[in-house]
């Protein structure tokens, strides 16, 4: 598949046929992300791969409940190991290390899509319950959940903006007032009071979850 194709047509997928997948196809979208730039070639990307049903439902507990991530056969976790990239750039390699794994995932998720299958990219979840799930190193920061399998649906090609919207060029003014400068301001109010809502809500959540881990793993030490 060409590689405006794949950029084009890939969505983001949250139900799965009920089949299983080749890891062989999997194996080779990761030979390809892997060539992904990053600080110094560092490289700092790490990706663990769940299949086990019960772990992939703990992990969509951790998603904020999203129970559609259960349909799929595979999730993988993208993590990132920062300390190499702290340790040559300084405190900017804080930042340079969380771009070398979203260039990393932007590679995955293409090659992905371009062997036949669908993914969707969730950042919302509780960091400390997945690091349990996975049992990574301390240091080790997960980033991204990732639902892999063969798509069961069919989406229509979102309303992007033109070219023409968000390029400017370095002679002339910065560019013109755009649609979304131009809206009403007490649309801002809105979007605040939503953001705050939507904060205090998982805040809630994620305090549960944690409860419900702790307790989970009281039972298994009584065991």
């Amino acid at each position: 598949m060409e590689l405006s194709k794949a950029m084009r047509e890939r969505r983001s997928v949250r139900t799965f046929k009920l089949k299983q997948i080749d890891l062989q196809d999997i194996y080779e979208a990761f030979d390809d992300a892997r060539f992904a730039p990053s600080s110094g070639n560092i490289q700092n990307w790490r990706v663990m791969i769940i299949r086990e049903e019960e772990k992939i439902k703990d992990v969509a507990v951790a998603c904020v409940r999203q129970k559609w991530i259960t349909e799929a056969p595979v999730v993988l976790v993208v993590c990132n190991e920062p300390d190499d990239v702290i340790r040559v750039y300084g405190e900017k390699g804080e930042i340079y290390a969380l771009e070398n794994v979203c260039f990393f995932t932007q590679n995955l998720i293409l090659s992905l899509y371009a062997r036949g299958l669908g993914s969707c990219i969730v950042g919302s979840f509780d960091k400390v319950a997945i690091k349990r799930i996975i049992k990574c190193p301390e240091t080790m920061q997960p980033l991204f959940v990732i639902p892999v399998g063969i798509s069961n649906e069919i989406k229509k090609v979102p309303k992007r903006d033109e070219v023409e919207d968000f390029i400017y060029f370095a002679a002339g003014r910065w560019g013109l007032a755009r649609k979304w400068r131009d809206r009403d301001p007490a649309i801002d109010t809105d979007l605040t009071r939503m953001k705050e809502s939507f904060d205090k809500k998982r805040k809630r959540f994620f305090e549960k979850v944690s409860a419900l881990f702790k307790k989970k793993q009281e039972v298994k030490k009584q065991e």
